[in-house]
């Protein structure tokens, strides 16, 4: 298996579906948002429902583990190249990161070892409880909430970056939920 090959491949679909994704938003109008498009109280169970598993490199997600590094140096490549960042030691210092539907912490924590400023949500409250007392076993500073994209949205907070892994395809509304990530990009 050639992994530079199938890196490569990885990393150029990705960018080809955020390129779609960022010529979709431009035609969005900001006044016509629906707060309706969070995620299903279901999705939410069955996912706390994992918590206890969530950190086992061989359990429920494991595919989450097996995919980090390569998701990791995709972000990674993606933001250097966005901000021009040149910072060896701490990579991502200074950068405002937002991860959306964070569950137990596994894309938020490399990140934050690259040295950004690391905010994770989640509407499981189970879920944000393992990301707290993982980053902490850690040693790693990261404000986890237990809260919605709509709340983030109506007190305006505001992030560099905004990732949302694993996260779209359990949301109700696509479109409107994109038109609130939008909100929570700062201008540059």
């Amino acid at each position: 298996l050639d992994t530079n090959n199938v890196n490569s491949t990885f990393i150029d679909q990705h960018t080809i579906q955020f390129e779609e994704l960022k010529e979709h938003m431009s035609t969005f109008s900001w006044d016509q948002v629906v707060l309706d498009s969070g995620i299903s109280k279901d999705e939410i169970i069955q996912f706390s429902k994992l918590a206890n598993d969530w950190w086992d490199e061989e359990g429920s997600m494991s595919f989450l583990h097996a995919m980090s590094e390569i998701r990791t140096k995709f972000i990674k490549i993606e933001l250097i190249d966005h901000f021009n960042l040149k910072d060896k030691n701490k990579l991502l210092k200074g950068l405002n990161i937002l991860d959306l539907g964070c569950g137990g912490g596994i894309a938020s924590e490399p990140l934050c070892r690259l040295g950004a400023n690391l905010t994770g949500v989640d509407e499981s409250e189970k879920l944000i409880e393992v990301a707290k007392l993982h980053a902490k076993n850690m040693k790693l500073k990261i404000n986890y909430q237990c809260t919605s994209i709509q709340n983030l949205v109506k007190i305006k907070n505001k992030y560099d970056v905004v990732i949302a892994l694993e996260l779209l395809e359990h949301v109700n509304n696509l479109e409107e939920f994109c038109k609130l990530i939008t909100n929570l990009l700062t201008e540059n």
